[in-house]
């Protein structure tokens, strides 16, 4: 059985979403893992879930592994994440 590998990508400047983007799985938003930030869980627990949950469901695309984290932040982690400013 063959491991599954975390992407990696080639540098680490900053993403630019530029050209066509890739559509997400139907229904992914639903299945990903909620992070509100009370919890028993960290931060770096939630982003090695999120991750863990982008392989099951195939989703590889840098695109969408940065276009769809927003939609696992819940409460004043989402309200944080909603007023950071674009750079």
């Amino acid at each position: 059985m063959a491991l599954l590998q975390i992407p990696v990508w080639e540098d680490n400047t900053a993403l630019c979403l530029q050209g066509s983007l890739h559509d997400p799985p139907r229904k992914a938003v639903d299945l990903l893992p909620k992070f509100n930030g009370e919890g028993k869980t960290i931060a770096f627990e939630h982003i090695i879930n999120y991750e863990s949950r982008l392989r099951l469901l195939n989703i590889v695309q840098e695109d969408l592994v940065c276009r769809l984290f927003p939609f696992t932040l819940e409460g004043k982690l989402k309200d944080w994440y909603s007023v950071l400013p674009i750079e």
